[in-house]
């Protein structure tokens, strides 16, 4: 006896084919419009396809799924790493203009140190009665219109 297997939602269950049944179907079928073995197998058939059909659709959706997951996660890691280079770039900027304040400071403080030295230089040249060139500034010089060998003749005395 020959078996066929068919598929009946979702369940399996055997059914034994009649030969003799099967001729009165084709009757059936051709005078009251009913469905017979041709047609079942027609139908199995089909939902068989259907059935392939809603699996590879499964499996490609759950593959789509799969992609969606990496790139999303790609993007987020992609934004935590922009974040942090953005902040490393604020913080490399902050320690940056630090620095050049830093050493502007450091710069106008030599000047004063060397404003300062001057001033004691002069002040002990004139204590001792050396007229010292730096004494007057360039500018004065040109403004009172002064002769430096005249200045040889001038006297100095600093308050002590």
């Amino acid at each position: 006896m020959n078996k066929t297997i068919i598929l009946c939602s979702n369940r399996l269950r055997e059914y034994k084919k009649r030969g003799l049944i099967n001729g009165i179907g084709c009757v059936h079928k051709f005078l009251f419009g009913t469905m017979d073995e041709g047609d079942r197998i027609d139908i199995e058939n089909h939902l068989k396809k259907v059935d392939e059909n809603l699996h590879n659709s499964i499996t490609a959706l759950n593959h789509q799924i799969k992609i969606n997951n990496f790139f999303s996660n790609t993007f987020t890691k992609l934004k935590q790493i922009i974040e942090d280079e953005r902040k490393n770039s604020l913080m490399y900027q902050e320690r940056t203009d630090k620095i050049l304040i830093l050493h502007e400071q450091t710069i106008k403080i030599n000047i004063l140190k060397d404003a300062v030295n001057q001033i004691q230089e002069n002040i002990i040249s004139a204590k001792s009665g050396i007229f010292h060139p730096s004494i007057l500034t360039n500018e004065e010089i040109y403004n009172y219109n002064i002769d430096l060998n005249k200045l040889q003749y001038i006297k100095l005395c600093a308050l002590e």
